[in-house]
């Protein structure tokens, strides 16, 4: 278990086009501390450095999407020149695909990250567990290189319940110290209630305690969450 101490500020300019296209650029300056809960911070690890973000957003509906296409990208320097006491290139993007026919919802979504040099440990953790990959609790999704997906399948039972198949594969990740897993499958399955003060989703999945360990030990992880998303 780790503690993350952050406090930091960013300006820069941005694009908006529409309800469906967004680009920023911006310098930011961040004071982080990333340790272990019994260890005390002695100082603070200054990151500061520019980024570039951009996002196409084609959905039909944010909250229960059933055709569209949501595209996220993300890059991040941070060096020495800019102020900051670490080195590296930080790239991110991911992609999702719902397609629906009648009953019958698609979803295909994809996630890539990969971290170059002196990559805060921090950055490298997808925090949100079972809402992105099924069968992980959160933060236990780690790697400087992470290549993941998921596919989904939603059913219409009723105008207002839903069920869902869930299946994530882990194509590829990777620490900085040769630590590496890849080829990794776990699923699950959901019902989703919409109700006047917003959705009930509860999901059950299962999936490897560690994705770096060799004795393969799975655990099953329960997600539930209820009213709207802000």
């Amino acid at each position: 278990r780790y503690t993350l101490r952050t406090n930091g500020g960013n300006f820069g300019f941005g694009l908006l086009l529409k309800n469906y296209w967004n680009t920023e650029f911006e310098y930011f300056y961040r004071e982080d501390s990333f340790l272990p809960e019994d260890v005390d911070p002695e100082k603070n690890d200054i990151n500061a450095g520019i980024s570039l973000s951009a996002q196409l957003d084609l959905q039909d509906d944010n909250l229960l999407p059933w055709n569209g296409i949501l595209l996220k990208g993300k890059y991040e320097n941070s060096s020495i020149e800019w102020g900051s006491n670490n080195n590296y290139h930080f790239y991110q993007g991911s992609g999702d695909i719902y397609f629906t026919q009648r009953r019958n919802t698609y979803r295909l979504m994809g996630y890539y990250h990969q971290g170059l040099n002196d990559l805060p440990r921090q950055l490298t953790i997808v925090s949100d567990g079972s809402q992105t990959f099924t069968g992980l609790n959160e933060f236990q999704l780690q790697g400087n290189t992470l290549f993941f997906s998921r596919l989904e399948y939603r059913y219409k039972h009723k105008k207002d319940i839903f069920a869902h198949l869930i299946l994530s594969w882990l194509i590829s990740a990777k620490e900085d110290y040769n630590t590496s897993a890849e080829n990794l499958w776990s699923g699950g399955l959901g019902i989703t209630l919409l109700s006047p003060l917003g959705p009930m989703e509860f999901i059950w999945s299962r999936g490897p305690k560690n994705i770096y360990s060799v004795d393969e030990a799975w655990q099953n992880v329960y997600y539930f969450s209820a009213g709207y998303k802000f």
